[in-house]
């Protein structure tokens, strides 16, 4: 390509407006105004909004006191470590010692010892056994027998205990005699007698009968009733009393005297004709004490009584 060309002339226009264009650019950078660093700003540490604190405030209570500077004392001198002691010489072992061969010892005898002889089976003990289950009942009806009687026993003598708290309380025969039953008539005193009546009439009687009595002790029939009713309900109430003791015969009977007080009382009991058992004997008089009274009598009157007690129950 030559000089003269236009392509050299196309080229030459280009580099030299490169060259224009890079000076201007120049020229245009050293012109504009230098921008300064930009500076970067780290706050102190610490909670809080002291943004112009130059110090970092310290951890700790406000009333609380300065820390103390510790002078700084010089370091301890290195200790040295005693020397470690020498071993012991090592201990020579002795030689062992020859044991003498042990001679064995002699096999003993053996000698068989004699057979002993069978054991003979034990005797089991029938339960069916007639006369063991006989012997076995018996046994425990007498047991049960012995128990019931003692607490029988018991009883009577709790009954006992309170009969005789009761009687403490109560006026005696004695007293009750002192006071109505041993009074007597004056002398040169005589009852007045109705001038109405009969030769053989009784105190107290009454002047519509004029032919006579019948030889008993009532002033009238309707108060010898009232003494069968009291007697009858004296009776009962000494059966309901009664406690008798367990496995009697239901064919005993004992005869009882009593005195019977005008107001009721029953004192002296005794047996006059014994059942043949003093058990009992004894809850019959205990069937007594324990009634003591049912009121005064209809009649006003006192005396002793008899009265046959026996097992079984009148109809």
């Amino acid at each position: 390509m030559s000089a003269q060309s236009p392509k050299s002339y196309l080229l030459s226009g280009l580099v030299h407006g490169s060259v224009v264009a890079v000076l201007m650019v120049m020229a245009w950078v050293m012109q504009r105004p230098q921008r300064a660093p930009t500076q970067v700003l780290d706050l102190v540490a610490g909670e809080g909004d002291n943004w112009s604190a130059t110090e970092a405030p310290a951890l700790g209570s406000p009333s609380g006191s300065e820390a103390i500077k510790v002078p700084n004392f010089p370091p301890m001198p290195k200790i040295e470590q005693p020397a470690p002691e020498p071993e012991p010489p090592a201990v020579q072992q002795a030689p062992p010692i020859e044991q003498a061969p042990v001679e064995p010892a002699p096999t003993p005898k053996v000698t068989r010892a004699p057979e002993k002889a069978p054991a003979k089976p034990a005797v089991t003990r029938d339960p069916l056994d007639r006369k063991n289950f006989v012997k076995d009942i018996k046994r425990l009806s007498t047991k049960r027998e012995r128990r019931l009687l003692e607490a029988y026993h018991r009883r009577l003598a709790l009954e006992e205990k309170r009969r005789l708290a009761e009687e403490k309380r109560r006026m005696t025969e004695a007293e009750f005699r002192k006071l109505h039953g041993g009074k007597t008539e004056p002398s040169g005193h005589f009852r007045k007698i109705d001038a109405k009546g009969i030769a053989g009439g009784v105190e107290g009687g009454s002047t519509s009968n004029m032919k006579g009595g019948a030889g008993g002790h009532a002033l009238s029939v309707a108060e010898q009733r009232l003494m069968d009713q009291y007697f009858a309900f004296l009776k009962q109430r000494l059966r309901e009393a009664q406690v008798p003791p367990p496995g009697v015969s239901d064919k005993l009977t004992a005869t009882v005297e009593f005195f019977l007080a005008a107001d009721g009382t029953i004192s002296n009991i005794r047996i006059v004709t014994s059942s043949g058992n003093s058990d009992f004997d004894q809850s019959v008089v205990q069937a007594f004490r324990s009634v003591h009274s049912i009121g005064p009598r209809p009649d006003g009157q006192s005396d002793e009584l008899q009265l046959d007690f026996n097992t079984k129950q009148e109809e």
